[in-house]
């Protein structure tokens, strides 16, 4: 019966003592122009646009005019970037193998013990500190235990010499990123907006429910078909909320529409399907789909997740050379917030090829093109009608010799 634990100390500190600021002289003397422009071949692959002849300064023109210009001090404390986040974790797991004719499985729990300080700088409150130009602020500290018992089963049946069921059932748990727990803003003056953290977050729990019926058709040959839930008893997602804060482009200071974290209730279910079988003499084929469809308790999407995803490899396989060409889809998906706005990635599909020649039984060679289609991958809004980034990170070649000692 395997068992075990372990412990485990994170700190993530963000310090911000100084956030430079304008002098009077910071509008009427500007650095010298140099002349330089960006590389003629910048953002070359995104099409027509006013990303073309950018002027750019010297580092030394920008480096003297900071140090004319820029004030420092005390009052330049900049008190909303800074986070402190410190975490103790404890985690122990029992598992058991079980089984009999025909079939065989394992079941165990596991329990995870997390205590959490956070000290986070709060915008006003009753007694603030005043010595910063960037408004009055009280440190505040934020202290929280979870304990998450988390059991766990999985069970294989032989229903005949090639048709296999698998089930499993499991709790998860997944601690938030420390940004999301921590204090630190990220502010935008320009519109009023910002997002940041929330020191009462508490971990991603799901309870998943997996279910698969495998058929072994022929030699080195599957067809598989599966069904999964997962119940999601607490998720993370992001809401908006006012709070006040210095404006340092209106040189002001008012209420921001902040986007920050909190916990709420979501779902995901949906099936997958797999197919694997030699053709002939070496050449195969490979191929899954999976269709997924998720929500919050409110209807909104789930971050990262695809409706749908799929992958087909045609291969050949010998003792001496392996080659595979595989195409890879996934459609459009919420990739977070940015800005206090919904960001997407709209779907996006890559073709890859790999080599891999075993010369002798001590070197073999391997090369592999990634983007063989050069597709750029595009990032939009709530719609694809507002555009927020392209990115063409174009076709990629890799090339190794490996040596076995």
């Amino acid at each position: 019966m395997p068992c075990g634990s372990s412990t485990r100390v994170h700190e993530h500190i963000v310090k911000f003592p100084e956030n430079g600021g304008c002098l009077s002289t910071c509008w009427s003397t500007f650095p010298e122009y140099t002349g330089g422009l960006y590389p003629s071949n910048f953002a070359s692959g995104l099409g027509a646009g006013p990303l073309t002849n950018i002027w750019q300064l010297s580092q030394s023109a920008i480096a003297q005019y900071v140090a004319a210009n820029v004030s420092t001090g005390p009052a330049r404390y900049y008190w909303p970037g800074e986070s402190d986040v410190r975490e103790n974790d404890w985690a122990g797991y029992l598992m058991a193998n079980i089984g009999g004719r025909g079939w065989q499985g394992n079941f165990g729990v596991r329990v995870v013990s997390t205590h959490q300080y956070s000290l986070v700088n709060v915008s006003g409150g009753t007694n603030p500190i005043d010595s910063s130009a960037f408004g009055p602020y009280t440190p505040t500290a934020f202290y929280n235990n979870f304990t998450n018992i988390l059991p766990s089963a999985s069970l294989k049946f032989d229903l005949r010499r090639d048709l296999v069921m698998r089930f499993s059932a499991a709790q998860t748990m997944a601690r938030p990123d420390y940004s999301a727990i921590g204090g630190a803003v990220s502010l935008t003056d320009l519109n009023w907006t910002g997002n940041g953290g929330n020191p009462n977050l508490k971990p991603i729990k799901s309870a998943n429910y997996d279910g698969t019926l495998e058929w072994y058709f022929a030699p080195q040959s599957l067809l598989s078909v599966g069904l999964f839930y997962m119940d999601m008893s607490s998720y993370v997602d992001f809401k908006t909320s006012t709070i006040n804060y210095y404006n340092m482009f209106y040189k002001q200071y008012g209420p921001y529409n902040i986007s920050s974290p909190f916990n709420t209730t979501a779902e995901v279910k949906g099936y997958e399907l797999a197919w694997q079988q030699p053709i002939w003499s070496g050449f195969g084929v490979q191929a899954n789909f999976t269709h997924a469809n998720g929500s919050t308790a409110d209807g909104t999407p789930l971050v990262g997740t695809s409706s749908q995803t799929y992958n087909v490899t045609g291969y050949y396989e010998q003792k001496w050379v392996s080659v595979r060409l595989a195409y890879t889809y996934r459609s459009h998906y919420l990739v977070g917030l940015d800005r206090s706005f919904a960001e997407n990635q709209d779907s996006f599909g890559s073709l890859d090829a790999s080599f891999n020649l075993r010369v002798t039984d001590a070197i073999r060679i391997s090369f592999d093109a990634l983007n063989l289609t050069d597709e750029t991958l595009k990032y939009y809004g709530n719609t694809t009608a507002q555009p927020r980034a392209f990115y063409d990170n174009g076709r990629q070649f890799y090339a190794g010799v490996h040596f076995t000692l």
